[in-house]
């Protein structure tokens, strides 16, 4: 009897031990899963810029170009010397999917920063990507503080009449919205000899944008698009027919919800100044 009983308890402690390792893992995975999940939303709540604009305009190159000069000061003021090497400011860096940098302090260059850490996403440019922009600014439709819209103002007259088409699309998104999205059209590359002049840049995406918004009210009814460029089934919002500006009258961007700047500077050549104030104004005035 006392070795049955000895085996017998064995067994009861063996399969005691088993439960609460089994517990323990449960619960260890569980409070993993949901400090994941925390992260995950306290992430997508943050206060949001996005880098929008045409293949080739240079926004990858000013998001690698801002987001290592952080990561490089970083180093500087933990280590005294910065040990990490940076992104070139070039032309253009191809981006196949968004890009994202998550600890964003503002102003740029500030020994006294704001608290708050802006999340800013670079998104692809070409066209078969153009969900990804839609779904960032769906995302963030409560938190999203700005969108620098980036065009080569040296791409020529066929330059501009794609990046006004796709800055149609993007407007018809973001003045959805109440109160609009506040816009920076950052006009890259001002050091090339050819240039046009932010003034005539803004005359001619008005003029081209006007042109969009009358010949697409007119063959809404023919093929309704959806707002990811798609052809539209019944049950889905439409955003081909979404009227931006003020009817009955040519299109301007003093119009719209949001407020529309458009500034110049060059990636390639680090005068990106005038754009990083913007980004400070704005993430004050978000407060």
């Amino acid at each position: 009897m006392t070795l049955i009983s000895t085996i017998l308890d064995n067994q009861v402690l063996l399969t005691t031990v088993i439960g609460l390792a089994v517990l323990l893992l449960l619960s260890t995975s569980l409070v993993f899963f949901v400090g994941s999940s925390g992260s995950s939303k306290l992430s997508s709540k943050k206060p949001t810029f996005l880098i929008v604009g045409p293949s080739y305009g240079g926004k990858t190159s000013l998001f690698n170009y801002w987001t290592s000069e952080i990561i490089k000061r970083k180093s500087e003021s933990d280590e005294g010397v910065g040990k990490i090497n940076t992104v070139s400011a070039s032309e253009t860096v191809t981006s196949q999917s968004p890009n994202r940098y998550e600890h964003l302090r503002l102003p740029f260059g500030s020994d006294e920063p704001v608290d708050t850490e802006y999340t800013i996403v670079d998104l692809p440019g070409h066209p078969k990507l153009w969900h990804f922009t839609v779904e960032e600014v769906e995302k963030h439709r409560s938190n999203l503080v700005g969108i620098v819209y980036v065009i080569d103002a040296a791409s020529g007259q066929s330059g501009i009449s794609k990046a006004a088409s796709n800055l149609y699309q993007l407007l018809q998104l973001t003045e959805r919205r109440a109160g609009g999205v506040n816009i920076l059209i950052a006009s890259n590359k001002s050091d090339v000899f050819n240039v046009i002049s932010t003034s005539r840049l803004k005359t001619l995406l008005e003029s081209e944008i006007n042109d969009l918004r009358s010949s697409r009210e007119q063959t809404v009814d023919e093929v309704k698009i959806n707002a990811k460029g798609q052809e539209a089934n019944d049950s889905e919002e439409i955003s081909s027919n979404a009227w931006i500006g003020k009817d009955g009258k040519d299109f301007e961007f003093s119009q719209l919800e949001g407020e529309v700047d458009i500034l110049d500077g060059s990636v390639k050549s680090s005068r990106t100044s005038k754009w990083e104030t913007w980004l400070a104004e704005k993430a004050l005035n978000s407060f």
